[in-house]
């Protein structure tokens, strides 16, 4: 990949050094007051995490309050079939968790398995009712970290293995300050994929997370012939696809501008033979 290995060394020594300015370690048991995560948008809530340790992993518990408020919101949006897309990330990027916590009188609540020695980044995904989507981010440690912990964060080859499948993009060096249109081709045995299905409502989910100040986009992949609505809040959307439908292998996925120069850490999660699996990317944007 051109620019891939003179990129290398600035883009270690920058999340390295992001790395080590993180907030404070998150200890069990202990209040943390999420981080603003969401790209391109202005908050309107405070999200808290407490968590405790347990045998069998970390029990996180996560509230959220409007920011001119003291009362708990309890009523939420399903976005793609889910109250709150949790999104677990480990600082190197090498490790990728999407899970859902369930909702209960404002507590959302999920029990994680982390591994030990390593620090971690908790997006919290969600769409109280009446302010639109909201992303909240915490860090989470288990145990202490090693002193340095290595990252690979060069720019990836367009395409990557997923179980039995290849995911190949177009491309994955972008340029700074523009939508970046991608398309998407999922293959098995060197043929297009003829098993493929919904994901949580959509063709596939994708998460970007850029690597240099942790903030997040998420957004679904098109595929062809996809139906788009009318959305209240934000306009055109696309329909909520039935488990029993068919995913073309070729998806139409749109990111919005990337407006910092460096590495962004792309996951594409998609659903074939009755399996999800996840596709890494890391995305170059200059």
């Amino acid at each position: 990949m051109e620019g891939a290995q003179g990129t290398r060394g600035i883009l270690l020594a920058a999340v390295f050094s992001l790395m080590t300015a993180a907030a404070a370690p998150f200890q069990a048991d202990a209040a943390q007051i999420g981080q603003w995560a969401l790209r391109g948008a202005q908050p309107q809530i405070v999200g808290k995490l407490s968590a405790t340790a347990l045998a069998s992993g970390t029990q996180l518990d996560i509230t959220q309050y409007r920011r001119d408020s003291r009362t708990l919101i309890t009523d939420y949006t399903l976005d793609r079939t889910k109250l709150m897309h949790l999104i677990v990330v480990r600082a190197d990027f090498r490790e990728f968790i999407h899970v859902h916590p369930t909702l209960r009188a404002g507590h959302f609540r999920i029990l994680v398995a982390l591994s030990g020695g390593q620090r971690y980044y908790a997006f919290a995904d969600s769409t109280p009712a009446g302010i639109g989507q909201q992303v909240v981010r915490f860090t989470l440690m288990a145990g202490e970290p090693p002193p340095v912990q290595a990252t690979n964060v060069a720019a990836s080859l367009p395409q990557v293995a997923a179980g039995p499948y290849a995911v190949h993009l177009t491309r994955t060096l972008v340029p700074v300050g523009q939508p970046i249109p991608l398309a998407v081709t999922i293959t098995r045995q060197g043929r297009l994929a003829s098993d493929l299905q919904p994901y949580l409502g959509a063709a596939a989910h994708v998460v970007v997370i850029a690597t240099s100040d942790l903030s997040y986009i998420h957004v679904h992949p098109m595929a062809r012939g996809q139906k788009m609505a009318m959305n209240g809040m934000s306009g055109m959307s696309m329909l909520d696809m039935k488990p029993s439908e068919r995913v073309d292998p070729h998806l139409d996925l749109y990111l919005p501008a990337l407006t910092r120069r460096g590495a962004y850490k792309m996951w594409l999660q998609f659903r074939g033979g009755g399996a999800l699996y996840v596709a890494p990317f890391t995305i170059v944007a200059r």
